[in-house]
């Protein structure tokens, strides 16, 4: 009776530590699934246009190269978005949720929104201003989607019926320098062409988020903060000596154009942040 007694304490005991084995394993697992949840948040950019200081007002006359010039019509692209992060790394914003188009209105802000960002603060920002060369080789014979769509607006206003690819950046507007007022424009554009070896205005702006006192101000996502960079945009830097719209009056194409493009990687400075 002894031995029969004993024999089923000890299965008793063994099936009570199995038991207590598989909680303990069914515990890990759910905690670890739990801690692999990832919670993402949200940054805005904001694109305040200046003519020099001044906030840019349409067809208002500013005196630039001893010329009155007003301007009616001031956009553009920005894709392929880069964040750094303060440790150093990047975060590249996913490349068919990376392309916007920032156009002027007067008394707002050309703003975009990135979502869906790694919990982080974030040191710099960067992107193309215009559209990367992958992108603008498949403009061709097809038709694209959201604001790169060229069949209706604003892809539509930004493509050329002359010249393949997009149109970068977008400015027109009038200029006199005796009573007689003229139309100029630029569009700028040109991304090396189907061989690559033409002509390339892609540029990128890396702007590290500094404060006026050049200390580092990082933007912090959070899940319920969504800050908002705050950058000027100083259109007068599209233009360059021999280049304002009194010299010429109309830029589209050749070696004006990057002259053009060249100057206005200049148009960008970060003013703030906000979180």
């Amino acid at each position: 009776m002894n031995n029969t007694f004993l024999k089923y304490i000890g299965i008793a005991l063994l099936t009570s530590l199995l038991m207590l084995n598989a909680c303990k394993k069914d515990d890990n697992t759910i905690t670890n699934t739990a801690s692999t949840t990832t919670n993402n948040g949200s940054l805005l950019l904001e694109f305040d246009h200046k003519v020099g200081t001044a906030a840019l007002v349409f067809n208002q006359t500013y005196t630039l190269n001893n010329a009155q010039v007003s301007i009616n019509k001031m956009q553009y692209y920005v894709s392929n978005v880069v964040l750094t992060k303060s440790d150093g790394s990047t975060y590249t914003v996913t490349k068919e949720q990376s392309y916007f188009f920032v156009k002027h209105l007067d008394g707002s802000k050309g703003t975009v929104t990135l979502t869906n960002l790694p919990i982080a603060d974030y040191t710099s920002v960067s992107f193309v201003l215009g559209i990367d060369r992958e992108k603008s080789l498949t403009l061709s014979g097809t038709t694209q989607s959201g604001v790169l769509d060229n069949a209706s607006y604003p892809g539509s206003e930004m493509t050329w019926n002359w010249n393949s690819g997009y149109i970068f950046v977008k400015m027109e507007g009038n200029v006199a320098t005796t009573t007689t007022a003229k139309a100029f424009q630029r569009h700028i554009g040109l991304y090396g062409g189907q061989s690559g070896t033409d002509i390339n205005n892609i540029k990128i702006i890396k702007l590290d988020l500094k404060n006026s006192s050049n200390v580092v101000t990082p933007a912090k996502v959070s899940t319920t903060v969504t800050p908002k960079i705050h950058l000027f945009v100083d259109v007068t830097k599209m233009f360059t000596d021999n280049y304002y719209p009194d010299q010429i009056l109309s830029i589209m194409s050749g070696a004006n154009s990057k002259a053009v493009a060249d100057a206005y990687v200049n148009m960008f400075v970060v003013d703030h942040v906000h979180n």
